[in-house]
């Protein structure tokens, strides 16, 4: 999944849960639960859950038997919610997730002569709101060399994190 679609995709199903409804919901709150998702991936870490698992009654029949419904956990899931928490925040504040010439923000979906382009384009912005997109941007492209590094599919983590919150009924009770 590209950052572009990433973007549109966690904020919109943000937005239908009821995540930007209340006075309460602003940037710096949405920050304050990112940093929980941090939290949530380093306990994941520590304790060696290291593989996608899913939360349910009793073990799985086969490798084939349905898992929707069933809360996914694990180090993959926690840095995938920590993207798309990224995400939905650049959602709310109008980041596209694309440079002004149309070039993704993500090292990866650029070429090496873009990406030096961004970054030199990034370097010489220094009003706070783009520093402040540009920081999430770098969040969402840690987690991705976190996912190389460690040896798991990013956006297949991502696929199943946003499949369980789109069946869940609402925002989580704060």
């Amino acid at each position: 999944m590209n950052l572009t679609q990433l973007i549109k995709d966690s904020h919109k199903l943000a937005v239908e849960k009821g995540w930007w409804s209340l006075p309460e919901d602003t940037a710096e709150s949405k920050l304050l639960m990112i940093h929980g998702k941090i939290s949530e991936a380093a306990e994941c870490y520590r304790n060696g859950e290291m593989e996608t698992h899913f939360k349910m009654p009793a073990p799985p029949l086969d490798e084939y038997e349905d898992t929707s419904g069933r809360k996914p956990l694990g180090f993959p899931i926690a840095v995938a919610d920590i993207a798309i928490g990224c995400a939905d925040l650049l959602g709310d504040l109008g980041c596209s997730g694309l440079d002004s010439r149309g070039t993704s923000l993500l090292y990866d979906e650029a070429t090496p002569d873009e990406y030096t382009s961004v970054v030199q384009l990034l370097l010489e912005t220094h009003d706070g709101a783009n520093l402040y997109e540009d920081s999430i941007v770098e969040t969402i492209e840690m987690c991705r060399r976190l996912a190389l590094k460690v040896g798991f599919d990013l956006d297949e983590a991502i696929r199943i994190k946003l499949a369980y919150d789109r069946i869940q009924p609402g925002m989580h009770v704060r």
